[in-house]
């Protein structure tokens, strides 16, 4: 077969594409997989990245909890860390110590000393000595205050990739820990390309990343590999909320997605796979009630945190210019498809949606932003529902004239304005 040929073939969307996703159909209607309290105390316990940095964020008694339920899984042989995850982790540790460095440094900054001022006339007056001793005694504690947080810095600053998190891992994370495969990175390739190009899970809605959304795809690799080799049930632990992974309704988190489960069984001879949250794990085996409070409010404070840190860019629009073009035109939805530079902050702020309003010079209308696959790749659009009848506002744009494209979310709703540049 010629290359240009082969290349038009593989790009194409499969039809069949069930038939590879679910290959046994007898066993969609076999029994169900075992429960997570039915495989617990036997199944083999994975840790995601975002997983290994929970404890960045937590106090000492929490962190001597999670030491002690790792302990008491590796001594049974049952956890296990992928490579990519380790990597991972080396790449973003020096993030979450910066991020300390940096909010202690601010805190230490922001608090500046009283500065009322000095008034002569005042000075025999008992009530304004008194002021006065009172500031010169808070400035003398701010001063230690700052003094104080000046020499925590220094001990951060000391630090040798031996923090205290760091410490503990390398306590416990030995390398029979550490499960690495070797995989043909030509075959890696030609199966995430057929996977993302079908929305196959996980990691597809990383695709926007540099590096392709590789990493999930890896972790997910390498689960398979673990549930093969063990013959066991793999529970993941990760706080990734993102629906290649999980079901979600109203933001609410449900269980793995079925082609993982599929998937998972036919890799492992039948096992099953499930995926909790930090919280869950350490609820799981034993920890106290306050414990797991801590870390479940510490896995939603970082989650928001990660989303706020988007808003604060000044992301929480996305903006960009727009060439009206013969599609625009013809087309009774008026297809806009946004540039893949603001994928990752589209599917940030949950842009997706079905519940768009278009606001244009000439009147508005209502419309939709999708993720959809085609030939030429992944892509966002923004289309309107109807169009090309007589009274369609959007028909008004000429055709070449150059508009810019605000998106912002109002409340539940999304809200794009399409404004002559």
């Amino acid at each position: 077969m010629p290359d240009d040929k082969k290349k038009s073939t593989e790009s194409e969307y499969d039809i069949f594409i069930a038939s590879l996703v679910y290959p046994e159909a007898g066993a969609v209607f076999a029994a169900p997989p075992r429960k997570l309290a039915e495989v617990k105390d036997d199944c083999i316990i994975v840790l995601d990245t975002n997983t290994l940095f929970v404890p960045y964020l937590i106090g000492k008694d929490s962190l001597e909890q999670i030491q002690k339920t790792y302990k008491h899984l590796i001594a049974q042989k049952r956890l296990r860390i992928p490579g990519q995850v380790a990597r991972e982790f080396a790449k973003n540790r020096a993030l979450k110590l910066t991020e300390l460095y940096q909010r202690l440094s601010q805190k230490k900054n922001s608090v500046q000393e009283l500065q009322m001022g000095r008034y002569p006339l005042l000075e025999n007056v008992p009530e304004y000595q008194e002021v006065v001793a009172l500031e010169d005694a808070i400035n003398r504690q701010i001063q230690d205050y700052r003094r104080a947080l000046g020499r925590v810095l220094d001990h951060v600053q000391a630090w040798n990739w031996d923090d205290p998190v760091s410490a503990l891992y390398s306590e416990l994370f030995t390398p029979e820990i550490i499960v690495d495969p070797t995989f043909d990175k030509e075959k890696v390739r030609e199966e995430i390309a057929l996977r993302y190009q079908h929305s196959i899970p996980p990691g597809y809605k990383d695709a926007s990343k540099d590096d392709g959304g590789i990493g999930d795809f890896l972790i997910w690799k390498t689960i398979l590999e673990i549930g093969k080799a063990n013959n066991k049930s793999v529970v993941l632990v990760s706080g990734d909320e993102k629906i290649d992974w999980r079901y979600k309704i109203d933001k609410q988190v449900l269980y793995p997605r079925y082609e993982l489960v599929d998937e998972f069984r036919r890799h492992s001879g039948g096992n099953s796979f499930h995926l909790i949250q930090f919280y869950q794990l350490l609820d799981l085996y034993g920890a106290s009630e306050e414990i797991v409070q801590e870390v479940r409010k510490t896995e939603i404070k970082e989650t928001k945190e990660q989303f706020s840190a988007v808003l604060d860019t000044g992301s929480a629009t996305v903006l960009f210019p727009f060439t009206i073009n013969k599609s625009f035109k013809s087309y009774g939805h008026h297809p806009i498809t946004i540039p893949r530079a603001y994928y990752e902050q589209v599917q940030a702020l949950g842009f997706e949606s079905d519940n768009v309003l278009i606001i244009s010079p000439f009147g508005s209308v209502r419309g939709t932003i999708y993720y959809a696959e085609a030939g030429w790749g992944r892509y966002y659009q923004i289309v309107a529902r109807g169009g090309n009848y007589p009274e369609d506002p959007l028909n008004r744009f000429d055709l070449g004239q150059e508009i810019l494209v605000e998106i912002v979310r109002m409340n539940d709703a999304v809200q794009v304005s399409y404004v002559p540049a």
